[in-house]
């Protein structure tokens, strides 16, 4: 006789299931709320508690997460070896797998990788999985065992990402001839023309512009066919073949790709004073960057030619940024030279606080030392930051002062400086001391200079010092 399950009682076993799926629901909440919390053997009793359901499989997957989190793999893969196995992929178990093998990747043990993807259904997770081991080998230069792992891929996408590894490690080994095979034989498709961007640049590393150009010719347009052509661009620049890399810069379709290459083929244009062609590619950049650098190329240009106003028409131009004080210094330098002080002050005034303004002012100083206008120099100076401009300006005060015998004065500056940076201003000092025969005092100064002295032995010259002084400074040197 049959037992047949009531309606009644049919719904009992109905809600029975509800109540457990429910309870281990509240249970997987409260599980993951104390894992967050690091309250792992809080969380592990939980789970025990809780009945074999699809939530328990979820509660294994976080337990197996926060374990590789904490580097105890052993105690991951215990709990992953709990889960259902199937022939393709059962979600949390996948993603289980997938973090155990990056786990032991990591640490560089592949054999056990290895284990635990021959277990993994097929599926993303696998596909994800074959191609982090492919990589590992590749980093430990196993390519045998590499090509053995890719040999198995069946899914076509999953084969053109591992192709474009291999690709990269036969180019960096300069193997071209191994890596073409594989491109030829990828999916059309962007990573197809990634790899054809990687054998270009190659190619044109070895100077072999046609076979490039020929895979250059099976591009589709996109940003790889416009990082080609920039490649292009610098090799035809280099061996000075400027109309080929104009047109190849007036090929390129996005406008944020061509500044970098315009600004290259700018610089070789005014380089050969060719500075209408030089115009018509900065017309066609976009403002920003690159262009503020463009104008910068060209105020230099015509600051060396003296066509000042075309400079300042440029300079115009330019929004206010940190390059813009760099190009500042570059009119100071220009109207200090033309001694037209009062209007490099009117630039010096516009500049930021910093180094660059720090620059301008030594640029100040050493014009009104070689017209003796020391106060002037001093008023400068005194507004300076600490740093290499401060000591360049102190070494341009030493020599002033030593010019006009005043090694007292040299003296006052020479003692604000530091041992490390003070040989050079010392070994002046010296110098000036010789000259009067007064070498103890050259001896005392030595002294002093003898820690940043011992680095600047190398390139200085003592040949313009008497022999009481360079007997004194080997001396020194020995003791």
């Amino acid at each position: 006789m049959t037992n047949k399950t009531t309606p009644a009682s049919g719904n009992a076993y109905l809600y029975t299931i509800f109540d457990d799926l429910r309870n281990n629901e509240e249970k997987f909440k409260t599980l993951k709320n104390h894992l967050e919390r690091n309250k792992i053997e809080s969380a592990i009793t939980i789970f025990n508690q809780m009945k074999e359901d699809p939530f328990k499989d979820k509660a294994r997957l976080e337990i197996i997460i926060t374990y590789l989190e904490l580097n105890q793999i052993d105690k991951a893969v215990a709990l992953f070896h709990e889960m259902e196995e199937g022939p393709y992929e059962l979600p949390d178990r996948a993603i289980a797998s997938q973090k155990i093998i990056e786990a032991y990747l990591k640490q560089n043990q592949t054999e056990n990788a290895i284990i635990i993807f021959d277990k993994m259904g097929a599926g993303h997770f696998k596909r994800l999985a074959r191609l982090e081991i492919i990589r590992t080998y590749l980093k430990l230069d196993q390519i045998d065992k590499a090509i053995a792992i890719f040999d198995e891929t069946k899914e076509w996408d999953d084969k053109n990402e591992a192709s474009l590894e291999f690709i990269e490690v036969y180019l960096k080994q300069n193997q071209i001839d191994k890596a073409l095979p594989l491109y030829f034989k990828m999916k059309e498709e962007p990573l197809k023309d990634s790899a054809r961007l990687k054998i270009i640049e190659a190619y044109l590393k070895q100077n072999q512009i046609e076979n490039a150009i020929t895979i250059f010719d099976k591009m589709n347009e996109g940003v790889y066919k416009d990082i080609a052509r920039n490649n292009f661009i610098k090799a035809y620049l280099k061996q000075n073949q400027i109309d080929k890399a104009v047109a190849l810069f007036h090929e390129m379709k996005k406008n944020s790709l061509k500044e970098g290459p315009g600004l290259k083929i700018i610089r070789v244009y005014l380089k050969q004073n060719q500075i209408e062609n030089a115009i018509t590619i900065f017309d066609k950049i976009k403002e920003g960057h690159y262009k503020s650098i463009a104008r910068e190329e060209f105020i230099k240009v015509y600051l060396k030619q003296n066509q000042i106003d075309k400079a300042i028409s440029i300079f115009d131009e330019m929004e206010e940024e940190p390059l813009k004080d760099h190009t500042r210094l570059d009119f100071i330098k220009v109207y200090l030279k033309q001694n037209k002080i009062d209007k490099a002050i009117t630039i010096f005034d516009e500049m930021q606080e910093g180094p660059v303004k720090d620059s301008a002012r030594l640029d100040f100083i050493e014009v009104y030392l070689k017209q003796n206008k020391i106060d002037k120099s001093v008023t400068v100076f005194d507004k300076m930051q600490e740093g290499d401009f401060k000591r360049l300006a102190r070494e341009a005060f030493i020599e002033a002062y030593l010019k006009q015998n005043q090694i007292d004065k040299a003296i006052t500056v020479f003692d604000e400086m530091k041992e490390d940076d003070n040989a050079l201003a010392g070994l002046k000092i010296i110098e000036a001391y010789n000259k009067l025969n007064q070498t103890e005092n050259a001896a005392i100064i030595f002294g002093r200079i003898k820690n940043g002295f011992e680095r600047f032995l190398i390139e200085f010259q003592a040949s313009g010092l008497d022999e009481e002084l360079a007997r004194l400074l080997n001396g020194a040197t020995e003791k």
